[in-house]
């Protein structure tokens, strides 16, 4: 027992110790944490700040992605459209027959000018189209667009009073019979008209108008064109035009345009040549050179192009009759 108290002793004196050592570490951390100060309650991001920040980046980039896109889309538009006689023949590589200026507006001076040039160009088309040799038949044409809004109907009106000037039996037919114009245009009945003379219901010699004081003579449309297009569709058309061909010197047709309804395939098949007109600006390539295609397809001559409305007209404004040019109003 007496050898069993040292060892005991010292078993105390270790554990004493080893408490004295982990007082001694918790007195020092306890003394440096007295030497941190605290500068700022630390706060956590606001969460609607950021989305807002984050759906305005967000916007500003879709917007400048939907610009750019608009962008490359207007361009590639433009560059589609037809801008003038050279751009047809260049790039499509189409006859061009003539081109009609585009009209002036305002000072009476200017409307004046402007009409003689249209004037001009008409006959410079007639002239085209009469003294063509490589045309053996020249007596029953076609005046066709590939959509609409492109100047057929204003072409055709013109052209027919052109030759009908010649002292020419120039006989004017309204093939839209969907969208018929030309009764309005010549303040003539609307019916009886091409419609009726299809369908059996009226004889053609009585539904054609004689325009006064000219050698000109229009078959109006008619109405309800339904009916029509089935007789247009058997051959019916040409029927009609095998029996006006002995009384008239040339015939005028404005039919539809190509791309949008069939009318003008079946017209085209019956008539000896097609004009097709485009207008600058408007008219698109692609489409003009599909409509194009569609007519040759079915052996449907085509003559070649006016171009309707162009900017830089080809003929002078300063060289006219010795008349007019002695006015100094002209």
């Amino acid at each position: 027992m007496q050898r069993a108290k040292p060892e005991q002793s010292q078993a105390i004196v270790r554990l004493l110790r080893d408490a004295k050592q982990k007082l001694e570490i918790e007195v020092q951390v306890q003394a440096k944490s007295q030497r941190v100060t605290l500068y700022q309650e630390a706060q956590p991001p606001v969460l609607p700040e950021t989305l807002k920040q984050a759906r305005f980046i967000a916007a500003a980039g879709g917007g400048f992605l939907l610009l750019g896109l608009f962008g490359i889309s207007y361009w590639e538009l433009r560059t589609n459209k037809i801008s003038g006689s050279d751009e047809v023949l260049q790039t499509l590589g189409m006859r061009v027959v003539g081109s009609l200026p585009l009209l002036a507006h305002g000072a009476p001076r200017r409307v004046s000018r402007s009409l003689s040039v249209l004037i001009e160009s008409i006959d410079g088309i007639r002239t085209m189209l009469l003294c063509d040799n490589a045309l053996p038949a020249r007596q029953v044409f076609m005046i066709t667009s590939a959509r609409s809004r492109e100047g057929k109907t204003t072409l055709a009106s013109h052209l027919a009073s052109s030759i009908a000037r010649c002292g020419r039996r120039t006989l004017l037919i309204d093939g839209d019979m969907r969208r018929p114009a030309l009764h309005r245009l010549f303040e003539v009945a609307g019916q009886p008209g091409l419609v009726d003379v299809l369908c059996g219901d009226v004889d053609v010699a009585d539904a054609i108008v004689a325009v006064p004081g000219t050698s000109l003579w229009v078959l109006p449309a008619g109405e309800n064109a339904r009916p029509a297009l089935a007789c247009l569709a058997q051959d019916g058309m040409r029927r009609v035009l095998d029996r006006l061909r002995p009384d008239y010197d040339f015939i005028i047709i404005d039919s539809c345009p190509v791309l949008a309804v069939p009318d003008s395939l079946l017209i085209g098949r019956c008539v000896d040549g097609v004009l097709l007109t485009v207008r600058p600006h408007i008219s698109r390539i692609p489409l003009v050179h599909a409509a194009y295609e569609r007519l040759s397809a079915l052996g449907i001559r085509v003559l070649g192009t006016v171009v309707n409305g162009e900017h830089n007209h080809p003929y002078d404004y300063t060289y006219q009759y010795q008349m007019e040019a002695e006015d100094p109003l002209v």
